[in-house]
């Protein structure tokens, strides 16, 4: 993973893929699982927006881990810095796993129920209960991804900007 982009730190760059595709994600994978009629358009798009929010949320992680390496490395941060640091890591380990896990959820789900094209809503495509069981397991990895996304950026900007 390289550490600067043309002379910049990789990290803020890359993490703000994972800001936008993230609740892309989490928008998709609601309206896959709560709105049948859709499913038929939407598949490939949700499909691609859930490859690219598990690459950006990965790729930040990475970027995130060398930029603070190298922080510590050349001693460009405080102790106070490090420490908010420790807590900004755990909020973006949070996000990555809960980001993977509502990619991969959404992925199967998209295989299990890959929708009818219009005028073949009538030939039903996976049963209802397990379309129920994968609404309710997209909402709350949906919910959780958000959440997180947004409680790491928050701690970082006020890391940035603030110093704290």
């Amino acid at each position: 993973m390289p550490e600067e982009i043309a002379g910049i730190p990789a990290h803020p760059l890359i993490i703000h893929a994972a800001v936008v595709f993230v609740p892309l994600l989490a928008l998709g994978a609601i309206v896959y699982a709560v709105f049948p009629a859709l499913r038929f358009r939407f598949r490939w798009p949700v499909a691609l927006v859930a490859v690219a929010a598990a690459g950006s949320v990965v790729a930040a992680r990475l970027s995130g881990d060398a930029f603070r390496s190298r922080l510590i490395e050349k001693k460009l941060a405080s102790p106070e810095i490090l420490a908010k640091l420790v807590e900004h890591k755990q909020f973006g380990d949070a996000t990555m796993w809960a980001t993977l896990g509502l990619a991969l959820a959404t992925l199967v789900f998209l295989l299990a129920v890959p929708g009818r094209p219009p005028g073949f809503e009538s030939v039903r495509s996976g049963g209802l209960v397990l379309q129920v069981v994968f609404a309710i397991v997209l909402i709350a990895l949906s919910g959780a991804s958000v959440y997180y996304v947004v409680r790491t950026g928050d701690s970082g900007a006020h890391i940035v900007w603030s110093g704290f």
